[in-house]
């Protein structure tokens, strides 16, 4: 929250964190990269934050109000990071640019890794 609060952008939050620790902290990481991505690459102002439980996973999607991409995205430092604690982890992580930029994080609500 406090870096969105820097950067200027409105949080908009559906859902509540998962209670273990370990999720709580990589859906954490995820916002604050997707916080700057908005800024620096869509030039947005809101993040769309939604948290759900479904099928023994906790699931995160992130989207936001910036400037579509203009291709597919490439993964730089961040989000590969990123990619490699949502595995570590047992989950799944999915990156879209059609029809809107989109990340989406599901990990086990067994042990988490992260």
């Amino acid at each position: 929250k406090s870096r969105a609060d820097m950067l200027g952008v409105k949080l908009v939050i559906k859902g509540e964190l998962p209670a273990k620790k370990e999720q709580r902290i990589l859906f954490s990481q995820a916002v604050r990269e997707c916080v700057t991505n908005c800024v620096r690459h869509a030039g947005g102002t809101e993040l769309y934050i939604a948290f759900q439980s479904e099928g023994g996973r906790q699931i995160l999607t992130i989207t936001n109000n910036g400037a579509l991409p203009r291709g597919e995205i490439a993964e730089g430092g961040g989000l590969s990071a990123l990619r490699r604690l949502t595995e570590k982890g047992g989950g799944s992580m999915t990156v879209r640019s059609r029809p809107e930029f989109s990340l989406t994080i599901a990990l086990p609500d067994g042990e988490c890794e992260a």
